[in-house]
């Protein structure tokens, strides 16, 4: 048997109050009456009690699962992912069921303080934020910069790869997640719950964890802990923001031995692959011009490229010239 706690299912609730139940589709309204209902009794449930003593209550070995949202969304100008929302309920439990296993799971991974993993580092507080906000993109990009500055000081130190995984988290498998979970935590009885959830909203698949979910990023992260190990034991220099690998080489040649390595660790543990198309070896001055760039400064460049195409193709030569409206289509 399996038991939340009290203060994991608060903690959940709070989590999706503040910080949304996933980061792509808008916050379903019926959390609303779950915070009404949260500490108030009603005839509705069983023994009239209330709805989080109802949570607390339930067996979470013996979960049903409910139907969840799944759809196509924009990932890039032409690339989908698909993501998905679960039950409100359902999202509760999972993150209530992650949350206590939480610091079981950063103690397993490499400590923040080798500068390997940026991504999603376990710091919960009491209004619900779940990761370090410390530790984030701006982090891996700014350790980045300084490996650059420090390797043109370097001759001997001209390449590195860029590479990224393709389709993470639908085709993570989740046996080597259960392993990492049963292997990082005491707490048997909560991997074991997890691994039904995620068989239950898979039917069985033993491929894929939900796309948009917090309680999903720290298992990833999880899941990639033994290569994160596995390369440092090579000897490869390197560093990640969840799916995004650069390793810093020396040479062409041991840019791509390194490369190799990568992809051979990745399908062998979990018949993952890299994407071809934003996979590369570059030189470390194009690492530093294309490369180092926050989200938001790539997307306002884009933006603005096609600002710039559409002045083009109306025959504005001069965008700061006077626009005659008449001459528009």
């Amino acid at each position: 048997m399996l038991k939340l706690s009290t203060e994991s299912l608060d903690w959940a609730l709070k989590h999706i109050e503040n910080f949304g139940d996933t980061d792509i589709f808008p916050v379903p309204f019926e959390y609303e009456a779950i915070r009404h209902l949260w500490d108030i009794r009603t005839r509705e449930l069983p023994n009239g009690t209330t709805l989080k003593e109802y949570l607390r209550n339930q067996d979470i070995l013996q979960w049903k699962v409910r139907d969840y949202r799944r759809s196509l969304t924009p990932k890039h100008q032409y690339g989908f992912r698909l993501s998905t929302q679960l039950d409100p309920l359902d999202t509760l439990v999972y993150l209530a069921l992650v949350y206590e296993i939480g610091h079981d799971i950063e103690s397993k991974r490499i400590p923040v303080d080798r500068n390997v993993s940026f991504s999603y580092r376990f710091n919960p507080d009491d209004e619900g934020k779940m990761f370090d906000s410390e530790i984030h993109y701006g982090s891996f990009l700014n350790y980045c910069e300084e490996k650059v500055d420090e390797l043109i000081g370097d001759e001997n130190i001209r390449y590195v790869v860029v590479a990224d995984i393709a389709d993470f988290f639908p085709r993570l498998y989740l046996h080597p997640l259960e392993n990492a979970l049963s292997s990082c935590t005491a707490k048997t009885n909560h991997a074991l719950a997890i691994k039904r959830l995620l068989n239950n909203w898979n039917y069985s698949i033993s491929y894929g964890i939900p796309v948009g979910q917090d309680a999903s990023r720290l298992q990833a992260e999880l899941t990639l802990n033994d290569i994160d190990e596995g390369l440092l034991s090579e000897g490869v220099d390197f560093c990640r923001y969840v799916d995004d690998f650069r390793i810093f080489c020396s040479s062409e040649k041991e840019a791509y031995q390194q490369l190799a390595l990568l992809a051979e660790m990745l399908f062998e543990n979990h018949g993952l692959t890299l994407q071809q198309h934003k996979t590369r070896i570059v030189s470390v001055d194009e690492f530093r011009r294309e490369y180092l760039k926050s989200k938001e400064s790539v997307e306002i460049e884009r933006l603005s490229d096609k600002f710039w195409e559409i002045l083009k193709d109306m025959g504005i030569d001069d965008p700061y010239g006077e626009i005659n409206y008449h001459f528009l289509p």
